[in-house]
């Protein structure tokens, strides 16, 4: 009897394969070449080279550059995923539109280990306006140890103006004792006002 063969499961592609495949599909490969270039070199092993790719596709812009910069939010190098969210923030002040469905994903940042990336992730979603960060933003306001995430937190939700952080804010403001954090709540307070009249 032969020996059996070991059954191989194919590999699942990632992101970026199926992000080059759906190009392909769109026949967009040709019409931009330096988008498949630079999705090709955010899958190097070389953080320096994936920054790199971040920093061309600023250029490009279109959904599918957007799709890879925020997919680059779970790279495993910190100075990465910072500028993947600084980029993105450029991008948004610039009007591009960042699809509400990788709000999740943007949230999760929230949680990183680096400061940074909480900072500029609580930035990105002030931004976007979408009403679901909202918990996530204060909880960053509440519980994160920086006083920078919570000024940024409570700054996007200022500018989100979702009432259900008045509550979240005002607790800041009467049991902070700092006044930079204070002036940022009453800032975040009136806007939220603003927005619901």
């Amino acid at each position: 009897m032969r020996p059996k063969k070991p059954v191989m499961k194919p590999k699942r592609p990632n992101l970026i394969t199926r992000g080059l495949a759906r190009l392909k599909r769109k026949k967009l490969v040709s019409v931009y070449p330096e988008l498949t270039e630079n999705l090709v070199k955010i899958r190097s092993k070389d953080p320096e080279k994936r920054q790199q790719a971040l920093r061309e596709l600023r250029h490009i812009a279109n959904s599918e550059a957007v799709f890879a910069i925020i997919k680059t939010l779970k790279d495993p190098t910190a100075k990465v995923r910072r500028a993947a969210l600084d980029l993105l923030i450029e991008l948004r002040k610039i009007g591009k539109v960042i699809d509400k469905t990788e709000t999740p994903t943007i949230v999760h940042a929230l949680l990183d280990k680096d400061l940074e990336v909480r900072v500029s992730a609580a930035a990105l979603l002030g931004l976007m306006a979408d009403q679901r960060a909202v918990p996530a933003l204060i909880h960053a306001l509440r519980g994160d140890p920086s006083p920078v995430v919570q000024i940024t937190s409570m700054t996007a939700l200022g500018n989100l103006g979702n009432p259900l952080a008045r509550i979240p804010i005002q607790d800041v403001l009467l049991q902070n004792e700092d006044p930079l954090i204070r002036n940022c709540a009453v800032t975040a307070l009136e806007k939220t006002r603003k927005k619901n009249q």
